[in-house]
């Protein structure tokens, strides 16, 4: 089992890399990638993916996508969050945990499902300080 840990800096490489094309299930999709690596509000030290895996076989992930609040405060949004519905029941929460330490605790989840909301309660870590419903849309188009 090898846990890898991919910032903005390194992006570009993965998904070039032969690794990256063997995997069983990709952690992100080449569109996803373009966006991270183009975003300019994105520094290229910060870990955006945290990947778990044996070998080629996706065991788990989770994603972050960098923000910076009104107050000038950098933090990350969990934009993806996933675990092989088999062989990754051991490493679930191994990527999250990683990133949310990566991180600083500086993380924010959006929509998030029952399940995770439940699972994330349940270790008595977090702060949960609202829920809102309601939708908010922003479009920013980093892509080349």
């Amino acid at each position: 089992m090898q846990v890898d840990i991919i910032t903005k800096g390194e992006l570009s490489g993965f998904v070039e890399s032969e690794i990256f094309r063997q995997l069983t299930v990709l952690p992100l999709s080449t569109l996803r990638a373009n966006y991270f690596i183009n975003a300019p509000h994105i520094q290229p030290n910060e870990p955006l993916v945290v990947l778990v895996r044996d070998g080629v076989e996706t065991l788990s992930f989770a994603l972050f996508l960098p923000d910076i609040t009104k107050h000038g405060q950098r933090f990350a949004w969990n934009s993806g969050w996933w675990v092989h519905p088999e062989k990754g029941k051991p490493y679930a929460l191994l990527p999250l945990l990683k990133g949310i330490e990566l991180w600083d605790e500086k993380v924010a989840f959006a929509d998030l499902p029952e399940r995770s909301s439940q699972i994330l309660k349940a270790l008595n870590r977090f702060v949960f300080l609202s829920m809102h419903d309601g939708l908010k849309l922003v479009l920013t188009p980093y892509l080349p």
